[in-house]
């Protein structure tokens, strides 16, 4: 032998010639730097104190817990704008009944205007419920446009003609 790399060895590369666990050693050492890196930072700073403390909860609910509704979460409000194209029937998430007993703010999600327009509202009155059917479509002017997925949480007034007495709300929509 002439002490020369055979044609293997120059076609494997430097990386090659170094032995696998020498190479996970080192990837490992690499890991571990870097994470005690990240965790060795001290703050020495009262909290309270300029550049104190500003480290924030990282508590979660629940994931079984259900959600609790108090005001209207930012919602959009939005009116009807009938005469969009190919009005279908959308989902609602909840209903709050109005103070007078003959209103009601829906809240449903739905995308972006002029994509996703609430065209119009139907009530349907029955003994002990009234079920309300939210029609989306899309504004005729949104044909030529590309339309983004981006989801938005919305709410509408609705004026009943009946009083609402001790019924509950129904979605008409199908599911």
């Amino acid at each position: 032998m002439s002490g020369q790399p055979s044609y293997r060895e120059r076609r494997a590369g430097p990386l090659r010639l170094i032995p696998m666990t020498l190479r996970l050693a080192a990837a490992l050492v690499a890991a571990g730097l870097a994470v005690s890196a990240c965790a060795s930072k001290t703050d020495t700073a009262q909290p309270g104190a300029p550049g104190g403390d500003t480290s924030t909860s990282t508590q979660l609910p629940s994931p079984t817990a259900t959600p609790t509704f108090g005001g209207d979460e930012g919602a959009q409000l939005v009116v009807p704008k009938p005469g969009t194209t190919k009005p279908r029937a959308i989902p609602w998430q909840r209903a709050k009944p109005g103070k007078d007993g003959r209103s009601v703010r829906i809240f449903f999600t739905s995308g972006v205007e002029p994509c996703h327009v609430l065209d119009h509202v139907k009530v349907n009155y029955l003994a002990e419920r009234v079920m309300v059917t939210l029609y989306e479509g899309s504004d005729r002017r949104s044909m030529q446009q590309v339309c983004i997925e981006l989801a938005a949480f919305k709410a509408v007034d609705v004026r009943l003609d009946e009083p609402i007495g001790q019924r509950s709300f129904g979605d008409g929509a199908p599911r």
